[in-house]
């Protein structure tokens, strides 16, 4: 990977910042559609004040619960200098007490009856933690996006299965090819559309078209376009397919600049947080932290004082380090020996 340390550690500080900064705009949106959303703010840029689903308030700029799980998931697997697995998120989700989210409460109450598995034969309770945690997952395995993707089978498939499940490892695959020195909103789109399985790839086919179609088009007029043309199919709406769908787009027609990407996303309501994280998370991977609005980050750290992305981001890029400086040395080991002559008998 031709990048500097410093630049390996602004992206990858970007993909955290902007994965929190997408999901604490987002949150005022949810589970409102596009026209309410036009209707009631007259514009979406700053961080609003919020409620959860249980009626709690939370300070604008304070981050959810999914993004928390994230985060310390990222923590515990970095602390034995790994990347997360599902027993990290499991325990990060333990330590939470509380849980709102039913798919996430559904999979510790499981654990506890029998050993973690994959969720096969049941039913699908859809849930944004694929998304997010693809997000960190894709951040953990830069410029590998078939690492990026496996790794969130394995590490959420206790959590989710289908598409909610497949919309994680998609965008972790496309976050993974956000690294590449010369990546683009376009490499990160066909990125999503050459891994994701089918079910995902029907819906991300129509979004490629749909952004390429609309890339000169303002923001604001694409979001009712894409209302109409991409999400009504049955099961996508208001799900983690959407919001990869409505988050790609975004990425692509703002071609990368954060701040206009995650607000359109936020604003297309729904899913307005995992929208709006898919979109930070990629345009940040893409563009660095030192591209998201300064009043954005200093809103987050000030409502999240124990949200640690920069020690996150050091911590991965050690880990990120560490491993090319060991496949170097195993590639010299191997030159090594094959070049060595051969003894004759």
């Amino acid at each position: 990977m031709d990048i500097t340390s410093s630049q390996l550690f602004d992206r990858i500080l970007g993909c955290f910042a902007g994965l929190a900064a997408g999901d604490a705009l987002g949150q005022t949106y949810r589970g409102l559609t596009w026209q309410q959303v036009a209707e009631l703010f007259e514009r979406v840029e700053s961080f609003q004040k919020w409620s959860d689903s249980d009626g709690h308030r939370h300070p604008a700029g304070e981050v959810s619960e999914t993004l928390r799980l994230a985060a310390d998931a990222a923590l515990l697997g970095l602390s034995h200098e790994n990347v997360p697995a599902s027993g990290d998120i499991l325990t990060a989700a333990e330590k939470m007490g509380n849980i709102s989210s039913l798919a996430l409460r559904l999979a510790v109450e499981r654990s506890h009856a029998r050993p973690v598995t994959p969720v096969r034969g049941l039913p699908e309770v859809p849930g944004a933690e694929p998304l997010y945690l693809g997000a960190v997952l894709g951040a953990l395995s830069p410029g590998d996006p078939e690492a990026a993707f496996l790794r969130t089978g394995a590490a959420c498939g206790f959590l989710a299965e289908g598409p909610s499940l497949e919309a994680g490892q998609t965008l972790a695959a496309a976050v993974a090819s956000a690294f590449f020195p010369e990546s683009e909103p376009s490499t990160v789109l066909d990125t999503a559309l050459e891994y994701a399985p089918p079910a995902v790839s029907r819906v991300l086919q129509r979004a490629a078209l749909f952004a390429r179609e609309h890339l000169a088009h303002p923001l604001s007029l694409i979001t009712p376009a894409i209302d109409s043309h991409l999400t009504a199919s049955p099961g996508v709406r208001n799900s983690p397919l959407e919001a990869l769908a409505v988050g790609l787009v975004c990425v692509y027609a703002s071609d990368g600049r954060p701040q206009a990407a995650i607000t359109a996303a936020a604003a297309y309501g729904g899913l307005s947080h995992a929208t709006a994280a898919a979109s930070g998370a990629l345009t940040g991977a893409l563009r660095g932290a030192s591209a998201l609005p300064a009043q954005w980050t200093q809103a987050l750290k000030q409502s999240n004082p124990n949200l640690q992305l920069e020690k996150i981001a050091s911590a991965v890029c050690k880990l990120v380090l560490n491993q090319v400086d060991e496949a170097t040395r195993r590639t010299q080991m191997l030159n090594a020996m094959t070049s060595a002559p051969v003894s004759p008998d």
